[in-house]
């Protein structure tokens, strides 16, 4: 079965982790062409790949372009390149420069290129895509070189995509703001005020946990009067 994990505030969906990874041993691939198609809002951060044996390890380059890979696959120039990293039998994370956002029913075109002949994980074997409430990995192509030499069609890519839903991203630039109007408001506020700061005649209404972020002193301060 197809498995779903939380990474921080990130899903990623991953395809079934018995698969057989070896295909065939008659064309000599270096790559995968496949799409990922979102259900709701989304952004796509990473690619999770694997290579397709413990022998196999080396540097893969993901490229991406909005739409299907079909239309753009002999048009180097669509494709933006994301990243390259190492890559190993076990899952390896390659992270996007920049995540590619997704509306409802968008597709991504998706291309994982490896350095060396037979090194990425692919699968011929399944027989429906991989899906999730949010996104769906579908079947692709192998390529023999970088954009050229198609291979053969309906091969599955075996790994991970890595997404957040709309508005559940907890590095949300927007909620960082709303924070922080809100810790404003609250510090303007005597509104649940624990400490009373006296200054000559005057007296003023504070928030412990504010001074305390905010100050060593009043840290120190504070501490020691909870310990006494």
């Amino acid at each position: 079965m197809a498995s779903q994990i939380q990474s921080r505030a990130r899903a990623i969906l991953r395809t079934p982790e018995d698969e057989e990874r070896y295909g065939w041993a008659y064309c000599a691939y270096r790559g995968i062409m496949f799409n990922v198609t979102s259900s709701t809002n989304l952004k796509v951060y990473a690619v999770h790949a694997v290579t397709c044996g413990a022998p196999y390890k080396g540097d893969f380059t993901v490229f991406t372009v909005k739409g299907s890979f079909r239309e753009h696959m002999r048009n180097r120039q669509s494709w933006t390149e994301q990243c390259t990293g190492p890559v190993i039998h076990e899952f390896s994370r390659l992270e996007f420069s920049a995540p590619q956002v997704l509306e409802r029913g968008n597709t991504l075109g998706i291309y994982v290129a490896a350095s060396k002949v037979y090194c990425a994980g692919v699968t011929v074997y399944r027989r429906k895509p991989v899906s999730d409430a949010s996104i769906t990995i579908s079947s692709g192509v192998t390529l023999a070189a970088e954009f050229e030499g198609m291979n053969k069609n309906e091969v599955h890519f075996i790994g991970g995509i890595e997404y957040t839903v709309d508005g559940q991203d907890f590095n949300n630039t927007k909620a960082l703001n709303n924070l922080s109007q809100d810790l404003q408001a609250y510090c303007l506020s005597d509104d649940m005020a624990d400490v009373t700061l006296i200054i000559g005649d005057s007296r003023l209404p504070a928030h412990g946990l504010i001074l305390a972020a905010r100050s060593s002193v009043f840290r120190a301060k504070l501490q020691h009067l909870m310990q006494e």
